[in-house]
């Protein structure tokens, strides 16, 4: 079971945390600019980076993941990174029979093609007020059934910032079992890397 985590020189506390949680990998995501490979057992160290920086991120970390913006569509034609999250954060409303999650079957043909991952951000539900929240998981119940339909490789992970912002592999397993997933895929959501 591996988990991503935003760390702000609290490394240690990260590791600690996740082994108490039940994680056996847990990979540390920076910006370009902050970016370090931590050679610690177990670890693993990610780029976040706009499309714009990925030939320099490329050179220095396998896995790179792009955060969702105005421009999905050619950043996922593309295709250099290994996950796009955050699909579900879209300022737009909601149309009164769909919803704007970020993912269509046209992204979700590509990102088949490419082998990429759609990540969940827990992280985005704990922080988000009630309106919000609302939103984003309908968007997000409604992506998974994407993924599903186009069978897209998903990956369900906390994303937090601070090491009380974890969350236990089986509360993630069962948040993607909320969102619509099947069990085996959201035991499979916690091991794709």
């Amino acid at each position: 079971m591996i988990d991503f985590v935003f760390p702000n020189k609290n490394e240690k506390e990260f590791i600690y945390m996740s082994e108490q949680l039940g994680f056996n990998k847990l990979c540390f995501i920076y910006s370009l600019k902050e970016f370090q490979d931590l050679k610690l057992e177990g670890t693993y160290s990610a780029i976040l980076c706009k499309s714009c920086e990925i030939q320099k991120a490329r050179q220095l970390s396998k896995i790179i993941l792009v955060e969702s913006s105005e421009n999905n569509r050619h950043v996922i034609e593309k295709g250099q990174f290994e996950i796009i999250f955050n699909l579900e954060t879209d300022s737009k409303k909601d149309l009164t029979h769909s919803k704007r999650s970020g993912l269509n079957q046209v992204l979700a043909k590509i990102i088949e093609k490419k082998k990429k991952v759609v990540g969940f951000n827990f992280n985005l539900l704990l922080k988000s007020n009630k309106g919000l929240r609302v939103n984003f998981l309908g968007r997000m119940s409604q992506n998974i059934q994407i993924c599903r339909k186009y069978s897209l490789k998903m990956l369900i992970a906390s994303f937090a910032r601070f090491p009380y912002e974890m969350r236990a592999a089986h509360d993630l397993i069962a948040f993607g079992i909320t969102l619509g997933m099947h069990p085996k895929e959201a035991k499979q959501s916690l091991k794709q890397f």
